[in-house]
């Protein structure tokens, strides 16, 4: 995808607006691991509604500071949860959700040269769905090989 715009999807948000309604302009401000390395780790997601930044260098970008506390919502996924909401999103369109059918993964940053992107591991540079061996599809393609 060379000088074109690299797709890029929020999945924490889209699994959050699949679960019900939020306001307008919300976002996630906040993620939270709980219980780590347990039967029972999970994720918090917390967001709310914020507002615009008027001036200054960050002109634009949405602050959390004085956000309406009446929009602060917090949720709750185990990591379970996220990843069978990216194999359904797969399944879906296509695409790959690790690469964000990109064809390639952002493997780090720096200050000097931005994002660094090398091909995607998931899906083998095609930026389609990986096929799951367990899945039928998988299956059926284990045995032609």
């Amino acid at each position: 995808m060379s000088g074109a715009e690299r797709k890029h999807y929020n999945f924490d948000l889209m699994l959050i607006q699949s679960q019900g309604s939020v306001p307008d302009g919300w976002g996630i401000y906040s993620w939270e691991v709980v219980n780590l390395h347990t039967p029972h780790e999970a994720i918090h997601l917390t967001g709310g509604v914020g507002r615009p930044i008027k001036k200054g260098k960050r002109k634009g970008r949405t602050t959390w500071r004085d956000m309406d506390p009446s929009t602060k919502m917090v949720f709750t996924f185990t990591r379970q949860q996220m990843a069978a909401f990216r194999k359904a999103w797969e399944a879906e369109t296509g695409e790959c959700s690790n690469c964000h059918g990109n064809g390639t993964e952002c493997y780090g940053w720096s200050a000097t040269e931005g994002e660094r992107f090398r091909p995607c591991k998931a899906c083998n540079a095609t930026g389609k769905a990986p096929v799951d061996d367990d899945t039928p599809q998988g299956g059926a393609q284990e045995a032609a090989r």
